[in-house]
């Protein structure tokens, strides 16, 4: 309720920022809005109101204590995808499909011709629920009538039945890469549910495989995907989304993922703990928070305990003990090297940590309720401690 205090504060002083929050969740005069939070599900009951505002949490999860022979990778909130954005965000400019023409054809199959240069090499991404019937061939020009497989061109034609991951060179004369789906749906569902499901890109704009790989987020009501939300990396702690009562989704970071490929600054320190090479990198340069501590730094390969070849953090860097009988000698070209084998290997070694904090407007739909009880969910394989919900 307002309050005669809150009346003559806004006749002194004009609407303050507080005022205007406890205002904008509650009816002046009327009954306040009702939060509930905590780990998902959580069932609401209303009277078949849109949820007022809404939120997910992140969290950091590392299921053993790693080894540079046995890593141990930490993860988030956010399941492991093909697809590293929603394909309909033309700002992305990796995903190619911004730039796509797409046609049907005898009702059963799309045809997409995306631009490509002559000579670049390009990889093709997909789920493993696609339908098998689908192809790439490349051509030099969009058929007029849209519907013709009669096109000038490249003879190049492969069948992605059983690639999920699938590279290739475009042929020097090529001016589009074709796809053809079958689908066996109405035009809208197979646009909604195959295209989302396939994902193609340059591979010299992107640093493989860990993009396009991305994270997704399914949001639930009564059980059903009401949306996917889609990150570049999963939500550690100190990470969210929020949707405002304004329809504004934001995304607020307060972790970074840093996967080290060898090429980083790092350089040898004397004096290691026996049995081990001491390797350093400016913690500035990666950019972790001066707050931090060696136990907020999440490694892949090296555990908290130096004394046993594994990880620390003072004032100026982060710190890896890296055990002698690893690598050929105590310097910082050895170590290098063998970071880039990890890293071609597949096995990068990652750190996850606390770093500035940075906030991103992202695209997040309303979660609508049904009149009595709704169940609202954020799905993944790592459960959030805490989603916020605001609502009638």
């Amino acid at each position: 309720m307002l309050k005669h205090h809150d009346i003559l504060e806004i006749q002194k002083k004009g609407i303050s920022a507080k005022l205007y929050a406890d205002l904008a969740a509650q009816k002046i005069g009327g009954t306040k809005m009702n939060r509930l939070s905590g780990q998902p599900p959580l069932t609401v009951t209303s009277s078949g109101n849109t949820i007022y505002q809404w939120g997910v949490c992140g969290k950091t999860v590392q299921s053993a204590s790693p080894s540079p022979l046995s890593p141990s990778y930490a993860v988030g909130v956010g399941d492991r995808t093909y697809n590293l954005y929603n394909w309909k965000d033309t700002s992305n400019r990796r995903n190619l499909w911004h730039s796509a023409t797409i046609y049907t054809y005898d009702s059963t199959r799309l045809l997409i011709f995306i631009p490509c240069v002559g000579g670049e090499t390009y990889t093709i991404y997909r789920f493993d629920n696609v339908s098998s019937q689908c192809s790439m061939s490349q051509c030099q020009r969009i058929p007029e009538s849209g519907i013709s497989y009669a096109i000038d061109g490249v003879s190049t034609f492969v069948n992605l039945g059983f690639e999920r991951v699938y590279t290739f060179t475009a042929n020097s004369s090529a001016k589009y890469i074709s796809l053809s789906v079958g689908f066996g749906l109405s035009l809208e569902q197979a646009i909604e549910q195959i295209l989302p499901k396939i994902m193609i890109c340059r591979s010299s704009s992107t640093t493989l495989p860990y993009k396009p790989f991305g994270y997704n987020i399914p949001i639930t009501v009564n059980s059903e995907v009401s949306e996917n939300i889609f990150i570049d990396t999963p939500l550690f702690s100190g990470d969210y989304i929020h949707r405002t009562h304004t329809g504004n989704g934001i995304l607020r970071r307060k972790s970074a993922m840093a996967v080290f490929s060898g090429s980083e600054n790092w350089y040898a320190a004397s004096e290691p703990p026996s049995g081990c090479y001491h390797f350093r990198l400016s913690r500035t340069d990666l950019g972790i928070a001066r707050t931090a501590s060696v136990s907020d730094v999440f490694n892949s390969h090296f555990s908290r305990d130096y004394e046993s070849g594994g990880s620390g953090l003072d004032d100026e860097y982060y710190n890896l003990y890296v055990p002698d009988t690893l690598i050929a000698d105590d310097t910082a070209e050895s170590f290098k090297t063998w970071l880039a084998a990890q890293y071609a290997n597949g096995t990068p070694v990652t750190a996850v940590f606390p770093s500035s904090t940075t906030y991103t407007d992202i695209q997040l739909s309303p979660i609508e309720t049904t009149e009595g009880t709704t169940v609202i969910s954020a799905d993944t394989e790592v459960v959030t401690d805490k989603m916020y919900l605001i609502y009638r």
